[in-house]
């Protein structure tokens, strides 16, 4: 979504739209010694009728295993619960994706049930996904 200027800008212009109706929101997940953004965070899915939210990540390959994203998950759990008052959360991964569940399971997220045909990729049949979720009440 940034090959062109114009497209950054749109881009941009769609992420602010989206944090000021708290409709979604999108962090940088940085490398702490270097700032080099690592990867992204994103809390969607965001039901505040019944306090719910779900988390979608990604991290590049040479920031995998040092816990960066099961940090950053933990820091928007903290956001999310304190500043928007959100209980619920999710998290869906693919079976073959390990490192998702783990940044799962690092944050105290349980496996909930199988989705099937949650997930469908452009030209490829759907996927099964895992549903990961965990509640917080104080």
């Amino acid at each position: 979504q940034n090959l062109t200027l114009e497209d950054s800008k749109a881009y941009i212009l769609r992420k602010n739209k989206e944090h000021r109706e708290k409709s979604q929101f999108t962090f940088a997940i940085k490398e702490k010694l270097t700032k080099t953004i690592a990867g992204l965070i994103i809390l969607k899915n965001i039901h505040p009728d019944i306090l719910q939210a779900e988390f979608a990540y990604f991290i590049g390959k040479q920031f995998g295993g040092k816990r960066l994203t099961s940090h950053a998950v933990k820091e928007v759990l903290k956001f999310a619960y304190i500043d928007l008052g959100l209980k619920k959360f999710q998290i869906i991964a693919h079976k073959t994706n390990p490192g998702s569940a783990k940044v799962a399971l690092n944050n105290n997220f349980t496996w909930s049930k199988t989705l099937i045909g949650e997930y469908t990729p452009k030209g490829h049949s759907p996927f099964d996904m895992e549903l990961y979720e965990l509640s917080i009440e104080y």
